[in-house]
């Protein structure tokens, strides 16, 4: 469990959301909180964080909450660590509940269909973190910069004076002799 504040925490309480059954709103991060989101991503940087959230009680202790978000995050490509710019853009929607004995494991959620996957605690929903969550989840775990993928990642590698060079012509030779 985290000890330290979340970097885009924003928080709805239960009793808000009991009284009025729906609450929606617009989220764009604050340079701060995008400063902390690149350290908390180890990327190089968020340049744009914004989000539409929705949030509907569904009576018995049951929520549903909706995100379409977009960023634009910046990390090292993978190969030469030249920054690559990645746009997110995407939603997602998921239910949550205080009560444990409606969760279920999120790897049957799935297969099961529309249950909580995530127990509500001390009666507030920090869909900020959900946020937070979508788009660490959306982030290209490979980066590349353009014209760069894994079949040129040694190009600039000098071939001719690698161990692998010499082996081939060691074979090339072997072989030229057992054909003379």
């Amino acid at each position: 469990m985290r000890t330290e504040p979340l970097e885009l925490s924003r928080i709805v309480q239960l009793p808000t959301l009991k009284e009025k059954r729906f609450f929606s709103t617009h989220v764009t991060a604050t340079e701060d909180e995008k400063k902390a989101l690149a350290q908390r991503y180890e990327i190089l940087a968020v340049n744009d964080l914004q989000a539409d959230v929705k949030i509907k009680s569904l009576g018995e202790g049951m929520y549903r909450v909706s995100t379409a978000y977009k960023a634009e995050i910046v990390q090292a490509c993978g190969v030469t660590l030249q920054p690559v710019v990645q746009h997110i853009d995407d939603q997602d929607e998921e239910l949550l509940t205080t009560s444990s004995e409606h969760l279920i494991p999120f790897d049957e959620a799935e297969a099961v269909g529309d249950v909580p996957t995530e127990l509500i605690i001390n009666d507030e929903i920090d869909y900020g973190e959900i946020i937070a969550q979508l788009i660490a989840l959306s982030i290209d775990p490979f980066p590349r910069a353009e014209g760069q993928n894994d079949s040129n990642m040694f190009a600039h590698v000098e071939h001719n004076n690698s161990p692998f060079a010499e082996l081939a012509a060691l074979q090339a030779n072997t072989n030229k002799k057992k054909n003379d």
